[in-house]
């Protein structure tokens, strides 16, 4: 409880929940970087841990690169992009012109609710937008008509059919160049 307020204050239910704090009705998602940009990768645009409590969240910001400065607002007004590593991701601009639920045209609370399958549809038609001519998003989603599943048995290389090995061995030199440069460039 705050001192002399009517607020309860409590960290979130799990370590690794979404947002950090919980007051009241109201989170806070606290963010920190080393660098001088106002800019980080957030949640996970899943937000699979997020306290179900929580009906508005606030971002604060502490920069410590360059003149260290802190800086908060409002969650959903500071995402300004999408970030795709292992799992798709938010990305907090603290001086976003425009926030990314403005370019998808669809609201943040909106997002939050639906599944998974339909939170990847805006997600890809925000990525196809941003694509180049001849760019396709093949981290996404397959081809019309093609088809790049893998088998869900794990098997040895060293079992696999030449030309499996061959092809594999192809994917990983175009995907990950530097596994086949020499052992004297830097990587």
């Amino acid at each position: 409880m705050a001192k002399g307020e009517n607020v309860d204050i409590s960290p979130s239910f799990h370590d690794r929940a979404f947002p950090d704090i919980i007051a009241n009705g109201f989170g806070v998602e606290v963010k920190s970087t080393n660098k001088e940009p106002w800019r980080c990768v957030g949640n996970s645009v899943f937000e699979g841990m997020r306290d179900p409590s929580v009906q508005q969240i606030y971002v604060v910001f502490g920069k410590m690169g360059g003149l260290p400065a802190v800086r908060w607002g409002r969650y959903e007004d500071r995402i300004d992009h999408v970030r795709i590593s292992h799992a798709p991701r938010f990305v907090l601009e603290m001086e976003s012109k425009a926030s990314l639920f403005e370019k998808m045209g669809v609201s943040y609370n909106d997002i939050c609710v639906l599944a998974a399958e339909q939170k990847m549809c805006h997600v890809r038609e925000y990525a196809r937008k941003r694509l180049k001519p001849g760019e396709r998003l093949w981290w996404l989603e397959d081809e019309p008509g093609e088809e790049k599943t893998l088998p869900i048995e794990v098997r040895l290389y060293m079992k696999l059919p030449r030309e499996e090995k061959t092809a594999l061995r192809a994917e990983g030199a175009i995907l990950y160049p530097q596994i086949v440069g020499g052992s004297r460039v830097k990587k």
